[in-house]
């Protein structure tokens, strides 16, 4: 184990002068648990990246060593300290990369000197490692689902290629894909329908997949040429995931999609930026990932209802940090990301959705005349932040629910 800082801080989105918001759904807000990695002498807090969360709340993820910077496998259950794993004596270093409910972690794990990592499952204080096809000397598990089965790939570090892998009720599964040569399997859902790429790179011939029981479905090709690579998949079987695409010499282009039903939905980016990644949907398909810009910090986005918002937009400025990435998201909304505070220390987040205040109409998270303002304004329209009872019109209910919530 080491020492962690933790911060939390819930927040007020708008003034209580604010007027009724246009649309549902803005008075989102998150309380933000923040976690410094270890504090090394003369270099300071080491980066810390929380890399998803489970549906309990747990993260998982890795940090720099101190004496080796070789990266440390770390998960927190709920509650401080940050917990180190110990892996296994010949590959003590590696990265945490999914955590399902019963605490069970699967990542990868390595020698001090780099050399060869192979895939490993952590449960309880014991880590094993995950078995390989008997070609591979090389395997990386990237993700778990509550029944345990886990998906990721191997490979042989000599001749290749990248082979998608699965680990079902314990056993191995090779996946046997119509292109390649390469695949990755990037994540594995209830029902053990898995999702990733095949062909040669994720920006360059690859094609998205969806495997399950030995059948393969290729997912619809994405506009203008870009590469699919499938991230995330959810218990509907909808995909999340980045398209990329190879300028050279020029910088590649990256945009966030979602598959459902046949149908490719682009995500888009946040104002002023170009480029976007998917890295996790939920069952209400709810999307987290991240937008990029050259000369512009990394900002993490959450796509609801066909609409991008900046995470920083719903945490508290007083924090003094913003956040880069959201890596993982469950179904109660928890996010799991990384984030830069105001010295540019890298640090673990956990985003809490904070619970609405009943008769709130304009985010202020207080019940007062401007609610009732907005009550009284709005009277028999539909669609407004006025309709308190969700019943599709502002009318008497929300009336009395906005007295009856009168703040003291």
């Amino acid at each position: 184990m080491h020492r962690s800082m933790r911060l939390t801080l819930a927040f007020t989105l708008t003034s209580s002068m604010a007027p009724a918001q246009e649309a549902l759904g803005l008075c989102d807000q998150y309380a933000v648990e923040a976690f410094y990695g270890p504090l090394c002498p003369f270099t300071g807090f080491q980066p810390i990246f929380a890399w998803n969360i489970s549906e309990s709340g747990d993260l998982c993820g890795f940090f720099g060593d101190c004496e080796t910077s070789n990266d440390r496998a770390f998960a927190w259950f709920g509650q401080p300290p940050v917990v180190t794993l110990q892996l296994t004596q010949q590959f003590p270093f590696g990265r945490a990369l999914d955590v399902n409910s019963a605490g069970l972690i699967v990542g990868r794990m390595n020698q001090p000197s780099g050399g060869a990592q192979h895939a490993f499952r952590h449960q309880e204080g014991v880590t094993s490692g995950l078995t390989e096809p008997s070609w591979a000397n090389w395997s990386e598990a990237l993700a778990v689902n509550e029944r345990g089965d886990i998906a990721g790939y191997a490979l042989n570090s000599a001749t290749g290629p990248l082979q998608a892998v699965a680990w079902i009720d314990n056993q191995l599964v090779e996946f046997d894909l119509p292109a390649g040569p390469n695949s990755v399997a990037n994540d594995i859902n209830e029902a053990t329908a898995v999702c990733g790429w095949m062909g040669q790179t994720p920006n360059t011939e690859a094609q998205g997949f969806i495997w399950q029981n030995g059948m393969t479905t290729i997912l619809p090709e994405l506009p203008d040429e870009f590469q699919s690579d499938p991230t995330s998949i959810n218990s509907q079987g909808d995909v999340a995931g980045i398209g990329l695409k190879w300028n050279f010499p020029l910088p590649g282009e990256g945009r966030a999609f979602v598959w459902s039903m046949g149908q490719v939905i682009p995500l888009g980016v946040l104002p002023n930026y170009t480029n976007s990644g998917a890295f996790d949907i939920n069952d209400h398909r709810e999307v987290v990932g991240y937008c990029v810009e050259p000369k512009l910090p990394d900002r993490a986005f959450i796509w609801r209802d066909s609409v991008m918002t900046d995470l920083n937009d719903l945490i508290s400025p007083d924090l003094g940090l913003y956040v880069a990435w959201a890596m993982g998201i469950n179904n109660q909304g928890q996010i799991a990301g990384v984030a830069v505070d105001a010295r540019g220390e890298v640090v673990a987040v956990r985003l809490n959705p904070v619970p609405p205040v009943t008769g709130d109409t304009n985010c202020d998270r207080l019940v007062d005349i401007f609610d009732l303002l907005n009550v009284i304004t709005d009277w028999g329209l539909q669609d407004s932040p006025a309709d308190v009872d969700g019943d599709g019109i502002v009318f008497i209910p929300d009336l009395f629910l906005v007295i009856g919530n009168w703040s003291e």
